[in-house]
């Protein structure tokens, strides 16, 4: 595969687990030759509207090629369908014995794949470094009082604004790995982060849904790192959990 950097990043080294990612085309030129060129190798592509804005198509087409290349590799099988189709709420509809999650931003596109036998949810966010003006207009709507604290005992040699889009970031990732499980809308303040390790990239937090459910207390640990000028988080829920 193109530009697979697991070797290089915070991931587990493991045949069950495969991340790739693609710099996507930025200008108008590359962007359509890019359509041109790829857009009949995804049958869901189709679905997408003609409305919707050419960078979404392009997202969307190098998201799904990505994926089916992994999903081919974590198999070790080219025949295979290895298409990733589109589910309720716009959501991944994963083929059988894989599960996944992807990741954009304006300029890259990341997924992630393992085999459903060893993961039962995984969620990746890749998210570009929030300014510090942004963050302090978000800070309320996303941290609580315990997080402010945190920062100010234990992090407050990290810019605020990196401290930010890395709780945002991890909040991102667990949302993506907890909604396929419980279809609920998620507040971000619902997810409480307790811990940042930036030594060792770590990152851990606790979901305290107001309406109970299975994961209602679960600690969820991850990794969160800079990556590609933004911060990449990820978390995993093994079946061994």
């Amino acid at each position: 595969m193109q530009e697979n950097d697991i070797a290089c990043l915070a991931f587990p080294k493991t045949s069950h687990l495969l991340f790739a990612q693609k710099a996507l085309p930025q200008n108008q030129e590359d962007q359509f030759a890019f359509l041109l060129k790829h857009q009949g190798s995804i049958s869901c592509f189709k679905s997408l509207s003609e409305t919707c804005p050419i960078t979404r198509k392009i997202e969307f087409l190098t998201g799904r090629i990505l994926l089916k290349d992994a999903i081919k590799t974590i198999l070790n099988d080219e025949i295979v369908d290895t298409e990733v189709g589109i589910g309720s709420s716009g959501m991944p509809l994963w083929p059988g014995g894989i599960i996944g999650s992807v990741t954009h931003t304006k300029r890259h596109v990341c997924v992630m794949v393992g085999l459903s036998q060893e993961y039962l949810a995984m969620g990746i966010d890749l998210e570009p470094l929030i300014s510090s003006e942004k963050s302090q207009e978000l800070g309320p709507l996303v941290l609580g009082a315990s997080e402010i604290d945190l920062y100010r005992q234990d992090l407050s040699a990290m810019p605020f604004n990196q401290f930010f889009t890395r709780c945002y970031s991890f909040k991102e990732a667990i949302y993506k790995l907890l909604f396929p499980q419980i279809k609920t809308f998620i507040d971000f303040k619902e997810i409480v982060i307790t811990n940042i390790n930036p030594v060792q990239d770590a990152i851990l937090a606790i979901y305290r849904p107001l309406i109970a459910n299975q994961f209602s207390g679960h600690f969820l640990e991850g990794k969160s790192f800079n990556y590609k000028q933004g911060i990449f988080s990820y978390i995993l829920l093994s079946k061994t959990r």
